[in-house]
């Protein structure tokens, strides 16, 4: 407990140092808020459309969502790539820094840029095994809304949320692993789950306050249209910033420490 406290220590001390860590984050908490309200809408929706009736509104409707769930997609992909490039930044940024050298976006963006065909694919990989595995209970969990059973309902949920979190674990290390290390994605994956591995207690605790507050994030994007929840939203998103901020110097400081 009292090595991780000390790495808790050390990435504040560095974002009090150099506060403008937070920015990358800030732009890309406040992307992913608008595709979250964007998801949110679009599965309402989604839910509340007749089915049952044939009529050219309801077909036109069926269309404009097909429309709008491919749209999503592309947009949910751009978002995606602009948020692992930078997250990358940031184990660059973290190794200057504790190179004594001054902290440059420009810099951090373009070696990000360089290890692009490393870290992509390794976290789209990671996203593909999150997905392979949570496939049944997701699958369940569709089942469990059409026939409602609720207490299936509760336990298909629950196990998503438990693979998210093992995966979040066990690929923990994913950006300063697949940046800074010399190897392709695939040997980037095989040493970010061995590091992982190392110490899965001081990971788990490290990767868990920005797990809790995407969870949050996410639910109350269902209810942004009531103004109050809309103003929690906005504050959870900023919240998030500074948490994934954190969370991304945090990472690379244990990484580069060595001894988890």
């Amino acid at each position: 407990m009292k090595k991780f406290l000390y790495f808790l220590g050390e990435a504040f001390s560095l974002l009090l140092k150099e506060p403008r860590l937070f920015l990358p984050k800030l732009l890309v908490a406040f992307l992913y808020g608008a595709l979250m309200v964007f998801t949110a809408s679009l599965l309402l929706k989604f839910y509340y459309l007749d089915f049952s009736s044939y009529a050219s509104e309801s077909i036109e409707a069926v269309q404009a969502l097909a429309g709008d769930a491919f749209l999503l997609l592309a947009v949910s992909l751009a978002v995606l790539l602009v948020d692992v490039v930078t997250s990358a930044m940031y184990p660059v940024m973290v190794k200057e820094f504790r190179q004594g050298k001054k902290i440059s976006f420009r810099r951090a963006f373009s070696f990000a840029l360089q290890k692009f065909w490393v870290t992509v694919p390794a976290v789209l990989a990671y996203l593909l095994i999150f997905s392979i595995i949570s496939f049944p209970f997701i699958f369940f969990f569709d089942l469990a809304v059409v026939s409602g059973n609720f207490s299936q309902l509760f336990f298909s949920l629950l196990g998503v949320v438990a693979v998210i979190f093992l995966t979040n674990v066990l690929f923990y290390f994913i950006y300063p692993v697949s940046t800074l290390e010399k190897g392709n994605f695939v040997s980037a994956l095989f040493s970010t789950v061995k590091l992982g591995q190392k110490d899965l207690s001081m990971v788990s605790k490290a990767a868990v306050f920005p797990f809790i507050v995407s969870l949050a994030n996410f639910a109350v994007a269902f209810l942004v249209e009531n103004p109050a929840f809309l103003a929690l939203f906005v504050f959870l998103r900023f919240l998030t910033a500074l948490v994934y901020s954190y969370h991304l110097v945090l990472n690379p400081v244990i990484y580069f420490e060595g001894r988890i």
